[in-house]
């Protein structure tokens, strides 16, 4: 459906709505307003008739005439009169019956009279009084029939109809036009990539439309990024013209190998992997470690800076820590979004390749700081990052389609790099890793316990840890109470272990991991956990 007929779907309905409404409550209250004035005058008719006949039966009393029935005649004549003189007008009546629903008495239109149905039901199209004349035993009916009351607003129902027709006819033009100014760049941007063909490079940079920027709202925004996004391909385009003239018209497998694993591998791992490239590219198992990092809080980032700040402050970030991975003979695999996949051991092992994953984590923790110093300089926001490390065996290989090549990993050890990098926000570590890789960098780095917890694909609970370059001062103290801690809260002795998760708190205000453990330790004093436990939080992961 077209953004025009949404437009009309939801805009139209909503005028005809708001309009027939206001007509609806307007009719309505109108109407009320002159039943209520009708309904007072009849009322004012009423107690004249009243009095007049009050007047008529003393009169007869005074007269010594009560009981002639010739003279009441004669009284209900005259009072008939009366009433006939009380009228305005001829949908106006008034109407006596006597105690058995017989008409004794009749002002008004004749032909009103002879409306047996009619009389029979006043209130179906009357407004009516009533009253009992005890002298005569009658009950007296003044009516204004409702129709001629109400005849003054049929003008009201055409003219709200007239204005609903104007409303609806003003919506629709507007609604076009705003639809124009909505769709144009749209349809501009989508006729220009509908004439541009991906398939070959053009000898000649092409020309590519330019929008009007004629708005600040999201459609200008939308041109602007239109024609920022025309002028790069524009760039590109020319750079990759540039560059197949420049290249000769055919290469050998051994540079196109080459080409390739310069981008995920430092320049002396190159001719290694060149020696068995077929293994490589078709894929192999290799026993590794990998690190798994990303961005934490990033989509406020994207939404708030500039597209073109926000690529700036990620290629800044990614060039950095891409260098430290190459650095420690690391192999970087994907970057996607705000995400790093890196792996050491492929292809060829090291007996450090932890110790250097666990390096190489530290540093880009330490870079961190730097780069939010910098950014701070040039008034840009800092970045906050979660690193997460596993080892294992894992698959390599070249995942490809006819236009695009990605040579990756897969396999266990990715999976839990991945789920351990999401649980760093919960501890408040930028780093944590599992014990496949404390077990080989304990000796190494000064490292802390964090946690057991369950992780999917896995039957049991696994041991979180964290490390730092270098520890010292009140860090150090909270650490080694921490151990202390530890062993206790696992030995279920939970009073014991909640006083020295508080002394950690102590030393280090700004430890995340405490105050996890001081809250179980709270909960499982009143409700300890069951006899089978495995460490792991009970009903799953508490934190956060």
């Amino acid at each position: 459906m077209k953004i025009r007929a949404k437009l009309y779907l939801v805009v139209l309905p909503l005028v005809s709505v708001t309009v027939l409404l206001a007509a609806l409550f307007s009719y309505s209250a109108s109407a009320s307003a002159l039943e209520k004035a009708a309904l007072e005058m009849l009322n004012k008719k009423a107690a004249w008739m009243r009095d007049y006949m009050n007047d008529q039966a003393a009169l007869l009393v005074d007269e010594g005439y009560l009981g002639d029935e010739y003279m009441r005649e004669a009284a209900l004549a005259g009072i008939e009169k009366y009433a006939n003189d009380l009228l305005q007008n001829e949908a106006e009546i008034v109407v006596a019956f006597d105690s058995i629903r017989r008409l004794v008495f009749f002002a008004g239109d004749e032909a009103r009279k002879k409306d047996t149905a009619l009389l029979a039901n006043l209130n179906r199209k009357y407004i009516t009084v009533r009253f009992l004349s005890d002298a005569f035993s009658l009950q007296v009916y003044t009516a204004h029939e409702r129709r001629d009351v109400l005849e003054v607003l049929d003008g009201t129902i055409m003219v709200s109809f007239l204005i609903l027709l104007l409303a609806l006819l003003t919506a629709t033009v507007f609604l076009r036009f705003l639809s124009a100014v909505i769709t144009r760049p749209i349809n501009t941007m989508k006729a220009a990539f509908d004439a541009y063909s991906f398939d070959r490079l053009s000898v000649k940079v092409r020309e590519y439309p330019v929008l009007k920027v004629s708005s600040r709202d999201e459609s200008g925004s939308l041109a602007a990024s239109y024609n920022a996004m025309m002028a790069r391909f524009a760039e590109a385009e020319n750079e990759l013209n540039r560059f197949a003239r420049g290249r000769e018209a055919a290469k050998n497998i051994e540079e196109k190998r080459r080409n390739i694993f310069q981008l995920y591998t430092p320049g002396d791992i190159v001719q290694k992997v060149l020696k068995t490239p077929a293994d490589l590219l078709a894929g192999a198992k290799y026993e590794s470690a990998i690190l798994y990092s990303g961005l934490r809080h990033i989509s406020p980032l994207s939404e708030n800076l500039p597209p073109a700040k926000f690529v700036a402050l990620l290629n800044r970030y990614f060039s950095k820590m891409t260098a430290i991975v190459r650095k420690k003979t690391g192999v970087s695999f994907n970057i996607e979004g705000d995400m790093l996949l890196a792996g050491w051991g492929i292809p060829e092992r090291h007996a450090k390749d932890a110790v250097n994953a666990a390096h190489t984590a530290l540093l880009m923790i330490e870079a961190m700081f730097t780069l939010n110093e910098e950014n701070s300089e040039l008034g840009l926001p800092p970045l906050d990052m979660g690193i997460g490390l596993d080892a294992g065996f894992i698959t390599a290989g070249n995942i490809a389609s006819d236009n695009r090549i990605n040579w990756t990993v897969m396999g266990g050890p990715v999976r839990a790099a991945v789920q351990v990098q999401k649980l760093t926000g919960d501890y408040k570590e930028a780093l944590l890793f599992t014990e496949n890789i404390y077990k080989k960098v304990y000796t190494f780095f000064p490292c802390r316990f964090v946690d057991k917890v369950p992780l999917p694909g896995s039957p049991a609970g696994i041991s979180l840890f964290t490390a730092r370059l270098k520890i010292a001062g009140r860090e150090k103290e909270a650490w080694k109470h921490h151990r202390i801690a530890v062993k206790l809260f696992y030995a279920r002795k939970f009073t014991e272990a909640l006083l020295r998760f508080e002394q950690v708190l102590l030393k280090n205000p700004e430890d995340g991991i405490s105050p996890i453990f001081i809250d179980r330790c709270r909960r499982y004093i009143k409700s300890p956990p069951p006899s089978i436990w495995d460490g792991t939080p009970c009903g799953g992961m508490e934190n956060g």
